[in-house]
């Protein structure tokens, strides 16, 4: 007979870490395998406590699954289960030893520090996922750096191994609009297609330069080799792995609620051009 065994639970913080005694704070523990709640306990006189801890919503951001081997690897993240400390206004100062435990085991033991000067918690951000880097980062200020700082390596390899380029923008008409007048969305390609070669070709101009970026045509000519000559594909079949992927992540992640196909995203009209 072969008997199943749980993964056997553990921790890996109590926030905020300590706190001024007679006060009672709310303090978020972070907790591995607890399947929604576990037992609490912190040694010594003049400390109270919920015996019981239960899952609360988790603050850390844990991203979504990638399709990358490092994504495939196990891994797990903290969830944060909520208790309340009570410290008498006669609580020993120094540190306090806390722990939880379930069905499956006890967890490690971990401190929490009881003072006399009240916890500073700063309701600041650890780090931020943006369109636009914050004011403060473009300023040069040093409070803020890159968590990737070497992001265009990454991001080059990531593209050269999946085909995969995030998308800029895409083009909306109304649909009544597009019914009455079908070619409309066939022409907009093409203007919009256009506009973009002429754009990029300006990038690689040499003898007057169209941007004030020092040697630009001599990065446009290095990013051109990684595109194999194709910026920013326009169309459906050019960035089918991209779409496929989007369309995967938003169903998965709950944006969508069936997995949807670029086929059903787009006219058919723009699923393929010709040349007469």
């Amino acid at each position: 007979m072969i008997t199943a065994q749980a993964e056997p639970p553990d921790i890996e913080y109590i926030y905020p870490a300590g706190a001024q005694r007679g006060t009672t704070v709310p303090v978020r523990v972070g907790g591995y395998y607890f399947h929604g709640q576990a037992n609490f306990e912190m040694l010594g006189n003049g400390v109270k406590f919920q015996p019981v801890i239960k899952r609360t919503k988790t603050i850390w951001f844990e991203g979504p699954l990638i399709y990358q081997p490092l994504s495939q690897q196990s891994e797990n993240y903290p969830k944060d289960h909520f208790n309340e400390i009570g410290l008498a206004a006669d609580a020993a100062l120094g540190i306090r030893f806390w722990r939880c435990w379930t069905s499956q085991g006890a967890t490690k033991v971990l401190k929490f520090v009881i003072g006399d000067l009240p916890e500073v918690i700063e309701k600041e951000i650890d780090a931020i996922i943006t369109a636009h880097p914050p004011k403060l980062f473009e300023q040069g200020g040093s409070e803020i750096i890159r968590m990737i700082r070497d992001y265009q390596k990454l991001e080059a390899a990531y593209f050269e191994e999946t085909g995969i380029l995030p998308i800029m923008h895409t083009i909306a008409v109304k649909s009544d609009l597009a019914d009455l007048h079908p070619w409309i969305m066939m022409n907009l390609y093409k203007a919009f297609d256009e506009a973009k070669r002429n754009s990029v070709g300006r990038a690689f101009e040499m003898t007057a330069s169209r941007f004030p970026i020092p040697w630009g045509p001599h990065f446009a000519e290095q990013t051109a080799d990684l595109f194999e000559g194709e910026y920013w594909s326009y169309g459906v079949e050019p960035n089918r792995r991209t779409l496929e992927a989007f369309l995967l992540y938003a169903f998965e992640q709950g944006v969508c609620q069936k997995h949807l196909k670029p086929e059903e995203l787009f006219p058919t009209s723009l699923l393929d051009s010709y040349k007469i």
